[in-house]
């Protein structure tokens, strides 16, 4: 505006000095006073506001984290404040929301919190209709939200909300396999409709045939139908297409997700357990051990005993049940004594 105003200015330069020269001057006063408060608060509101928004959000980063999320809360809150055009905003402060409310047991305060986040996610959404992260964000937080009700008819409800925000973030990215698997996992955990579980996951490999959760959900899904079988033959056959499953998730992972890798090893090494190849069980609960979860070597030396139990390695089983009796929390104790006093040993 002050450009083309500078411009006309030039332009009618010879005739404002000839003919309203004592008018300009005044006009130009005038002008300066009621101009100069308006670029200042165009200067701040324009430039200033998205430079402390975006100060303030990367403050409020350093709180995302649990324990911290009431104090992540307040500042996300100032960050919208500065910028309240700002989706990404909204976005993360929801998801502060979202986590806060994981950790509550209060299911008053928890539902509050639930809302709270189901509006800000809206907010995103209509500022920014085409960012997937929002749809996505919604289906997720209707199916955690279900999960929490005890009310049959509201779970359904919400888990329909987020069925159909799967259906739409799907068609914001029909290429992300993540969204995909998502929405397959939901049926099977929320609907329980396994079939159209399995449905989804053969499209997400048709997407992406080296994706690695999609290979894992495929695990599980043959996994727990193994379970339900009746037929030794059947559940042999559905365990075997379950560690299939695991091993080509464990193939495709990726070096910096620990975690996943973590998962698959165990489910596989549960797989052969169940399918009594007790060596491949004893070596795939020693790679599992590779990746040191600290909390979680009681469980894989408690498996390591009995797995040496069910093979006639008594030496073996009663080394790994004390060392599974050590590491255990208190409440898990009793359990192993009985397993290394059956051996014939003692915890020390």
């Amino acid at each position: 505006i002050l450009l083309f105003a500078l411009g006309g200015a030039f332009t009618f330069k010879k005739y404002m000095a000839k003919h309203i020269q004592s008018y300009s001057s005044t006009a130009g006063a005038i002008a300066t006073i009621i101009l100069l408060p308006v670029i200042a608060w165009l200067a701040v509101s324009s430039n200033l506001r998205v430079i402390q928004a975006d100060i303030v959000f990367r403050i409020a980063g350093s709180f995302a984290r649990p324990g911290q999320w009431p104090v992540a809360v307040e500042v996300y809150k100032r960050a919208n404040k500065l910028a309240p055009r700002e989706d990404y905003y909204y976005l993360s402060l929801a998801g502060a929301y979202f986590e806060q409310a994981k950790a509550i047991g209060d299911p008053i305060e928890r539902e509050s919190l639930m809302r709270r986040a189901e509006r800000d996610l809206l907010i995103a959404q209509s500022l920014n209709p085409l960012n997937t992260d929002h749809t996505a964000n919604l289906a997720r937080l209707y199916n955690l939200w279900a999960a929490y009700s005890d009310d049959s008819d509201i779970r359904q409800v919400r888990l329909e909300k987020s069925s159909d925000y799967y259906s739409k973030a799907v068609t914001l990215s029909p290429q992300n396999a993540r969204l995909w698997d998502e929405w397959a996992l939901l049926y099977l955990n929320g609907f329980k409709q396994p079939e159209e579980m399995y449905k989804i996951l053969n499209h997400a490999l048709e997407i992406d045939p080296e994706y690695d959760w999609t290979y894992g959900l495929l695990g599980d899904y043959y996994a727990r139908k193994a379970n339900q079988a009746e037929d030794p033959g059947e559940k042999r056959a559905l365990l075997e297409k379950a560690a299939g499953e695991y091993e080509k998730a464990i193939s495709f992972v990726k070096y910096y997700e620990a975690q996943n890798k973590y998962s698959y090893i165990i489910a596989l090494a549960g797989t052969y357990a169940a399918l009594n190849k007790i060596d491949q069980a004893i070596d795939t609960y020693n790679l599992a051990l590779e990746e040191r979860r600290a909390s979680d070597i009681w469980r894989i030396e408690d498996s390591l005993a009995r797995l040496y139990f069910r093979k006639g390695d008594v030496v073996n089983a009663l080394l790994h049940a004390r060392i599974a009796y050590e590491n255990a929390p208190e409440e898990k104790k009793q359990r192993i004594d009985e397993l290394i006093q059956s051996l014939g040993g003692s915890p020390e």
